[in-house]
């Protein structure tokens, strides 16, 4: 299979969110941006790239080389 060259790297990390979205029931997806705006976008701001930080060192939840790296166990820490 040829390599995927028509998107930039973003716009491929954007397509791959948006499917793991289909996957996830719209009542659930709503409940996990209710735990985040309630626990989390006080430090990590509203989109995640840590624009509201609080807390020195917060990371930014939008890099997505970041968040590949992560387990899940480890992001609720």
């Amino acid at each position: 299979m040829p390599p995927f060259t028509s998107l930039t790297a973003d716009q491929r990390w954007n397509l791959v969110a948006y499917l793991y979205t289909l996957s996830i029931p719209e009542g659930r997806l709503d409940r996990g941006k209710a735990v985040y705006a309630d626990k989390c976008a006080s430090c990590h701001g509203a989109t995640g790239k840590a624009d509201a930080q609080r807390a020195p060192g917060t990371p930014d939840l939008s890099d997505p080389a970041r968040m590949a790296d992560r387990s899940q166990a480890t992001l609720m820490l």
